[in-house]
């Protein structure tokens, strides 16, 4: 498990990952697991740890259709 400053060059792109898949999550499930992403991001910023599994979730709710 990495922080999100260990993962990400910079920490808009983090911030677009969240807000992409904020945009795109389909169910409840997808819209909790991003609010509770965002929540962590608002309250560790580039601090909040991000493991691999959580960072393919994000990614792949970002690039639903």
């Amino acid at each position: 498990m990495s922080k999100v400053n260990e993962i990400f060059d910079e920490t808009a792109d983090f911030d677009a990952l969240l807000s992409s898949a904020d945009g795109n999550a389909k169910n409840d499930w997808e819209r909790k697991f991003v609010d509770d992403m965002r929540v962590r991001y608002d309250k560790y910023g580039a601090d909040c740890y991000l493991s691999d599994r959580q960072r393919d979730v994000l990614e792949n709710i970002a690039q639903e259709k």
